[in-house]
């Protein structure tokens, strides 16, 4: 089984654009959390061993869903912001 390592988390970091000594609010966390749950399940799960609808399922357990509304007054980047509109 494969586990997340700085190599991963540095992925993260750079895709989301942060600052190697960024602060974060509480908010910001739960929002790198969530795209850091769905990142890794699309990485950890590029094998063909799982059903396509399987896949399916489980994303949408991972609350994507009403994104744009989540996101309202929360100050991102427009970087990070459409790589959440992407996903």
């Amino acid at each position: 089984m494969r586990t997340i390592d700085t190599h991963f988390i540095t992925q993260v970091i750079g895709l989301l654009d942060l600052p190697s000594n960024a602060k974060i609010s509480l908010s910001q966390f739960e929002g790198i959390a969530a795209f850091s749950e769905r990142y890794f399940f699309n990485i950890f799960t590029r094998q063909d061993s799982m059903e396509p609808q399987l896949q399916k399922e489980i994303l949408e357990k991972l609350d994507f869903s009403s994104l744009k509304w989540k996101l309202v007054g929360i100050n991102i980047s427009s970087s990070l912001r459409q790589i959440l509109r992407l996903i």
